[in-house]
């Protein structure tokens, strides 16, 4: 189904594509040149187009990773959040979350969640916590494990971020 549904807004996508192209060498008034030397139009100029699937299935994705942020925000200190419960809430399978979140973000559900943390202890950063506090305020169990993935992800340990960044 989500295969089928990534197929249609690539189809829809080359559809615009071949619209505009169609738009730049035909235009409305005639003139003498050729198509080569005419120009390509500005987006702004074009007359809108009718919303197309590509439309669509972008604001649903984007509706469902708001949602699942939002969950992932309320429970933000649960250090046993995990994917069966993201499942869960949805009303959907493990299987079905993890093509959903994969085809949003091109992120598995877990690197998702790491994201979602460690881009809220960066927020808890600017008060005055310790990196242990904000470990487990954003649901690490274990200090290390939060610099670890806080490094994979950003690049640099908390320690450095806080220096470099906050500073």
């Amino acid at each position: 189904l989500l295969q089928n549904a990534l197929q249609k807004l690539e189809d829809a996508t080359q559809l615009q594509d071949k619209r505009r192209r169609f738009q730049a060498f035909n235009p409305a008034t005639p003139t003498s040149t050729t198509p080569q030397e005419e120009e390509t139009p500005h987006p702004d100029t074009l007359p809108p187009t009718e919303p197309t699937l590509a439309d669509d299935l972008a604001e649903n994705n984007s509706e469902f990773i708001a949602k699942i942020t939002a969950f992932m925000k309320e429970n933000m200190d649960n250090a046993e959040l995990n994917i069966e419960e993201f499942a869960k809430h949805q009303n959907i399978s493990r299987s079905n979350l993890y093509r959903q979140i994969k085809a949003a973000t091109g992120l598995t559900p877990v690197e998702f969640m790491h994201k979602v943390r460690i881009t809220h202890s960066i927020e808890l950063m600017k008060n005055d916590y310790t990196f242990s506090q904000i470990a487990y305020m954003t649901g690490f169990n274990d200090p290390k494990y939060f610099s670890k993935c806080f490094k994979k992800y950003i690049g640099m340990t908390p320690t450095e971020y806080k220096e470099k960044k906050l500073s």
